[in-house]
């Protein structure tokens, strides 16, 4: 019945392999690959060819996968020891874009409206709004809620000028 429901409500399934996994409203994707179960996901979702999610995988409310995006289920996974017991939950808050070829390890929150470049390897928790780039990840910039770059004032304000939301920069961590 679940996987029922799950297939009226996308827009596209070609080579998908959905075994079980918990798919809300509007979920958009191209060929995909979910795993397992408590994989909880949210609306407006889109996600490009061979992305890879898997188990403990929380997905929020419009957020978008380039092509070829990892998640890692275990930190230090061996094929002679079973892992099963260290699966870490791995939060992906909304509206945020993560780039294609990027690696996500398991254990990880990424802020809302936080953009992941292509390739990023991503090990620990990223922080709203931020930009980030490089293996391991390093924090490179600001972005607003619809990813322009944001250069703050002597007062560390911003307004973005595509839609005139106000930013101030409050913990650079």
């Amino acid at each position: 019945m679940l996987k029922k429901i799950a297939y009226r409500k996308m827009k596209k399934m070609a080579f998908a392999h959905i075994p079980r996994a918990y798919l809300d409203k509007k979920y958009f994707f191209e060929p995909i690959y979910i795993s397992k179960v408590n994989i909880k996901t949210g609306n407006g979702i889109k996600e490009q060819n061979n992305v890879s999610v898997y188990k403990d995988v929380e997905i929020e409310d419009d957020v978008f996968f380039g092509s070829t995006t990892v998640f890692t289920n275990v930190v230090n996974p061996h094929a002679f020891i079973q892992c099963k017991d260290e699966f870490k939950k791995t939060l992906l808050k909304r509206g945020r874009t993560i780039g294609a070829n990027a690696t996500i390890v398991c254990g990880v929150t990424i802020g809302c409206y936080a953009m992941i470049g292509t390739g990023v390897v991503v090990t620990k928790d990223v922080p709203d709004f931020a930009l980030m780039a490089g293996v391991p990840e390093k924090r490179i910039w600001w972005v607003s809620n619809v990813g322009n770059w944001l250069e703050f004032d002597a007062e560390d304000k911003r307004v973005d000028s595509n839609d005139s939301s106000k930013y101030r920069l409050v913990n650079q961590h």
